[in-house]
């Protein structure tokens, strides 16, 4: 099933009502932090993770949503095809393209080993 992620910003004026709460209120995932975080989401966008952040800034949390869910998609490669080989050009069945996000990935590897 593919999964999206959803970015959101917790505001300050959010946060300290959220860390006022009561200890017994019932509340999920209550948010005491201003910040920008992110979750996997279902179709529809129903969370279906833990929340991730904050982070100080959204493209952040997009750069970190981004990673993790090219992560994701590598393991799922690894756990089919048994290795990580990913041709450029693949993409999965959800329609994402990992060829291309390992390709950057690469890329950016070898990036840091020259400058070193």
């Amino acid at each position: 099933m593919h999964r999206e992620q959803e970015v959101f910003h917790v505001s300050s004026q959010e946060a300290r009502y959220n860390s006022s709460l009561d200890e017994y209120t019932t509340v999920e995932d209550t948010f005491t932090e201003e910040g920008w975080y992110w979750w996997t989401c279902l179709p529809g966008c129903l969370p279906d993770s833990e929340p991730f952040g904050p982070f100080a800034t959204e493209a952040e949390a997009i750069a970190d949503a981004h990673w993790e869910g090219g992560y994701a998609a590598l393991v799922a490669y690894k756990d089919t095809h048994g290795d990580c080989n990913v041709p450029a050009s693949y993409v999965n069945d959800g329609g994402y393209r990992l060829g291309a996000w390992v390709s950057y990935r690469r890329a950016d590897h070898k990036k840091e080993g020259e400058s070193e």
